[in-house]
């Protein structure tokens, strides 16, 4: 007869999309993707993922906010520039005075570094690698690391 009744609607957000590409700034090739699903409305602040051997992530320009509002439905898309971390590495090859005969710059990613070896000049022996330096070959993990590598070569005598 006059009965009442509640009905009660349950709701749900919608599923939306954030993709989070992360790109190497050297080459632009992608390092990583992370597709999230998220209820639709609010999302973020998204922080760029710690990918090893690479400086934190930038949000690069024409990127989506890394906070706003997503509708249902939609994909924002993130994107967040890496650059990597190097070393340095110097080889010089000297007389035992310390005269400079050749000096060699190169930057590397940080890792495995070398051999590098000795080279032949006209008028000295070979040469030797002087221990106080740093080896010739090995490994680095400190980012932006120099490593010195020195070589000495002592002259011919006539």
């Amino acid at each position: 007869m006059n009965q009442v009744k509640n009905i009660t609607y349950l709701y749900t957000r919608g599923k939306a999309t954030v993709m989070v590409v992360c790109i190497d700034l050297t080459n632009y090739v992608t390092l990583q993707t992370n597709i999230n699903s998220v209820p639709a409305g609010d999302y973020g602040p998204i922080s760029p993922p710690t990918i090893p051997g690479y400086d934190p992530g930038q949000p690069l320009a024409g990127s989506a906010p890394i906070q706003g509002v997503v509708d249902i439905g939609q994909t924002v898309v993130i994107v967040y520039g890496y650059q990597r971390q190097t070393m340095t590495i110097h080889v010089i090859h000297q007389t035992p005075s310390g005269l400079e005969l050749w000096k060699e710059t190169f930057t590397i990613p940080t890792g495995a570094y070398g051999p590098y070896n000795a080279y032949t000049f006209p008028r000295f022996h070979p040469g030797v690698w002087d221990e106080a330096s740093d080896p010739p070959s090995g490994y680095v993990t400190t980012p932006y690391a120099v490593i010195t590598i020195v070589y000495v070569y002592d002259p011919e005598v006539s």
